[in-house]
């Protein structure tokens, strides 16, 4: 300010003697430079706010500048502390782990962890590897249960030690109680048709729930007492394995829906499987009746033929068969061979005209009866006269075309004159 001059620059500490000293470079510059003011605090210097003031002398002219400066206290070692998993479930003789981390906060530092289990005394114990660590480590946290432990939630707390400072951890721990041996049962298929005097057989499968047993099977037919019986094999097996349930319908059983419940037990565990059997009744006898061929054509005179077959339909049976001729007046006879036959078989009609009827055709009608049920088969009768015979010609001779009609005549002479006694033998 003005006209060019040198200023001398000292700094003063205050307060003094902390550990706190200042200093410039350079300690005088030209009106219009600068220089460097560097605060120092030593390893010891006491915290607190300081104030440095730079004081300019040019001349007569004196001019200050201050700077606060603040020594902080030095950073406390502090941490954190943290689990994971928080939730471990550890069944009766086994063990589970959850890693305990630490995380440093301020000076580095050393915390000592410890483990403590609630409630106490009951089979849960709590050990950690390593106990202490740098922080900003970790250690692994091991809970076991023993083989008596006693079935409950329990709270590991793991707490860590800095110096003054402490955090902790927790972990919640489940001993569950054993599992109990259980099963599921079903049956395969879960309905049976099965016939009087036969058997139908379903697969009883167990599957195991919790613990390994044994499950006892029982098989139970409601209605009981009307010919059908249920049966298994093997009656017991590990729970998973499987068991063959027959079905058993006498032949004298009552036709009807029936259930039978197999019914497995296993220690206080009871499950049923159900298996729904039909006892049909039984099919009924019924027939079909055929002719082959069913139209004839017969000469006047000769016998022509047709087969008669049937058919079982539903259960066996006997046919009793019999015929009629339409119109009855046409001279027509039939017969059948047998009258009677097992459903299945076949019997022989034989038709037999005797006269030319006065109708076109005759109707042979074969009727087939088995129990209530009867069906027919028709056979249409054509019948045709007999081929004329060949002119005969005169006289006595008995050679060539004669002798055909002279013979018979002959014969007739000679039986005759035997039965009036006027022809005899020569002796």
């Amino acid at each position: 300010v003005g006209a060019a001059g040198t200023v001398t620059l000292v700094s003063v500490v205050t307060p003094a003697g902390t550990g706190v000293t200042a200093s410039l470079s350079p300690t005088s510059v030209a009106a219009g430079s600068s220089s460097t003011l560097t605060v120092t605090a030593s390893a010891s210097a006491t915290p607190g706010s300081y104030t440095v003031t730079v004081t300019g002398t040019e001349g007569s002219a004196t001019h200050p500048a201050t700077v606060t400066v603040t020594v902080p206290s030095p950073a406390q070692p502090d941490f954190t502390i943290a689990a994971a998993p928080t939730t471990v479930t550890v069944a009766q003789g086994a063990t589970g782990t959850s890693t305990i981390s630490t995380t440093q906060v301020g000076a580095a530092g050393t915390v000592t962890l410890v483990s403590v289990v609630t409630p106490a005394g009951t089979g849960v114990t709590a050990s950690l590897s390593p106990t202490s660590v740098a922080a900003g480590s970790s250690s692994t946290l091991t809970v076991t249960a023993s083989a008596s432990a006693t079935p409950a939630t329990y709270t590991v707390t793991v707490t860590g030690t800095e110096g003054a400072n402490t955090h902790a951890a927790t972990v919640t721990v489940t001993v569950p109680s054993p599992a109990q041996p259980d099963f599921t049962i079903a049956a395969a298929p879960t309905t049976l048709t099965v016939a009087k005097g036969a058997t139908g057989t379903s697969n009883i499968t167990t599957t195991q729930v919790g613990s390994a047993g044994t499950v006892t099977l029982v098989a139970a037919v409601s209605p009981s007492g009307a010919g059908v019986t249920a049966s298994l094999s093997p009656t017991s097996v590990a729970a998973g394995a499987s068991s063959t349930l027959t079905v058993t319908a006498s032949s004298s059983a009552t036709p009807a829906t029936y259930t039978v419940t197999v019914t497995g037990t296993e220690g206080a565990n009871t499950h049923p499987a159900t298996v729904t059997v039909t006892v049909p009744s039984p099919a009924q006898p019924d027939f079909t009746i055929a002719a082959a061929p069913s139209t004839l054509t017969v000469v006047q005179g000769s016998t022509g033929t047709s087969t008669i077959s049937t058919t079982q339909v539903g259960g066996a049976g006997t046919v009793a068969l019999s015929v009629a001729v339409y119109p009855p007046s046409s001279g027509v006879t039939a017969t059948l061979n047998p009258a009677s036959v097992t459903a299945g078989a076949s019997s022989t009609l034989s038709i037999t005209p005797t006269t030319l009827p006065s109708t076109a055709a005759v109707i042979v009608t074969v009727t087939g009866t088995e129990g209530s049920n009867t069906h027919s088969a028709a056979v249409t009768v054509t019948v045709s006269a007999p081929p004329s015979p060949a002119p005969s010609g005169g006289g006595c001779s008995t050679s060539g075309g004669n002798a055909g009609s002279f013979l018979p005549l002959l014969a007739l002479f000679f039986v005759a004159r035997r039965r009036k006694g006027r022809y005899a033998p020569a002796p």
